[in-house]
C-alpha cells in the first residue's frame, strides 16, 4: 500500500527530468491542478491517479480500545 507522501513523490520524481507542463500533459490534468497537488492544496483525482496506475483505496481501524466511542 502506498500513502499520499508516496504518491505525491511519485509524481514529484517525474518532475526531476520534465516540466510541470509536460508532466501535467502526461498525468491528464491542468498546469494549475499539478502546481496545486504539488503544494498540497489539492488531492489526486481519478485522471492522475488512472495516469500513475493507481486506485484509490479507502481503509477503517478499530481504536485502540476496540469502543465505538458513540455520543450519547
Amino acid at each position: 500500500m502506498l500513502n499520499s507522501d508516496d504518491v505525491r513523490c511519485m509524481v514529484a520524481a517525474k518532475l526531476e527530468s520534465k516540466t510541470q507542463r509536460e508532466v501535467a500533459a502526461e498525468l491528464g490534468v491542468s498546469c494549475s491542478y499539478l502546481n496545486d497537488y504539488l503544494h498540497f492544496r489539492r488531492e489526486p483525482g481519478p485522471a492522475m491517479l488512472e495516469a500513475l496506475g493507481l486506485r484509490r483505496v479507502a481503509m477503517y481501524e478499530r481504536t485502540a480500545d476496540g469502543s465505538a466511542n458513540a455520543a450519547a
